[in-house]
């Protein structure tokens, strides 16, 4: 049970940092946001489509990647969340199970 205890914090730890990694993704997706849509229109208008700034395609091109990027890592990040909670609930139930909890 050491083993899984280990493996389960080894996991946290690891979802701890990818949470680091992601929130500043997350930052620099705001930056980029800043730099291609006009965000004076964004408070005076909701029903229409929102201005760029910029038509440079290189551009809007690093933007778009950089958000797919953004998407992934955030996916991953669910996953790997679903998992360190799936084994977290398992931890707790065996627990209980050997310890005769309630």
């Amino acid at each position: 049970m050491s083993d899984s205890i280990i493996e389960y914090d080894r996991q946290l730890r690891h979802l701890f940092g990818s949470q680091d990694r992601l929130d500043r993704l997350l930052l620099n997706n705001v930056h980029y946001t800043y730099k291609l849509f006009s965000t004076m229109s964004l408070s005076t208008n909701k029903d229409s489509p929102v201005p760029l700034l910029t038509t440079d395609k290189k551009f809007i091109e690093e933007v778009y990647g950089f958000r797919l990027e953004v998407q992934d890592k955030m996916r991953d990040f669910i996953r790997n969340q679903q998992r360190v909670l799936d084994r977290g609930r398992r931890l707790i139930f065996y627990i209980k199970k050997e310890y005769h909890l309630k």
